[in-house]
């Protein structure tokens, strides 16, 4: 089944400023992966939020519109100093920032070797044997003269 529509698939995103917390104790943001369209429009909208991060006045349509993209495939969070998941309250928990930089993480998304395996083609032949060994059989000699 493709990863984008496998619902049990997902990656997990740490923070740049949480990745030197024991791994167990990791704020992570848990992601299904993106559909290719999906990853074409949250890459458009980077660009676009790149651009405007340059200007001193981003507008508030851009800034919701970052977590939008924030919320898209977004399936769980975990070790966020007891807050219950809601990704309605994802701009609650993260600075401007740190939004823009979970958003530039989301878009590089690559599969665990778990995933991988799902892109590995199966064999086109089966590695057993082709044909049983046949049991006492000898071998015709031919008679020369």
């Amino acid at each position: 089944m493709p990863l984008a529509i496998d619902t049990n698939q997902t990656f997990k995103v740490v923070l740049t400023s949480d990745r030197d917390k024991p791994e167990g104790e990791q704020p992570a943001f848990i992601y299904r992966y993106s559909s290719g369209r999906q990853w074409r429009e949250a890459r458009m909208f980077h660009e676009k939020i790149m651009s405007a991060k340059e200007d001193a006045d981003m507008p508030f349509d851009t800034i919701d519109g970052l977590y939008d993209q924030l919320r898209i495939n977004l399936v769980g969070w975990e070790n966020m100093g007891g807050r219950e998941y809601n990704p309605a309250t994802i701009d609650d928990i993260l600075t401007l920032p740190e939004s823009f930089e979970l958003l530039a993480l989301k878009l590089s998304q690559l599969p665990d070797d778990a995933d991988k395996k799902k892109f590995a083609l199966p064999s086109r032949s089966n590695m057993g044997r082709s044909a049983k060994t046949a049991k006492g059989r000898k071998t015709a000699k031919t008679s020369q003269q």
